[in-house]
């Protein structure tokens, strides 16, 4: 399967419903109804009732973004 077709899910229930042998840990996944990306934690993560292995996936801020916020304080 193309990673284009299996790096995406439609809803937050598929995310839950995901056959764990699908994806390797870490494994990085969009969902269309949210616009989020998860991350895949199986099997460090402790399974969730709504969002199954997966976590919501935040990119680390830039050193930029880092500074702007410094700024700001």
């Amino acid at each position: 399967m193309p990673n284009f077709d299996r790096d995406k899910v439609k809803t937050i229930q598929e995310l839950k419903n995901i056959n764990i042998y699908k994806y390797d840990y870490g494994h990085i996944v969009f969902c269309e109804e949210d616009g989020l990306h998860y991350i895949f934690r199986y099997p460090e993560k402790q399974l969730d009732e709504i969002t199954g292995y997966f976590e919501v996936f935040v990119e680390p801020l830039s050193d930029t973004e880092i500074d702007d916020i410094f700024k700001q304080i």
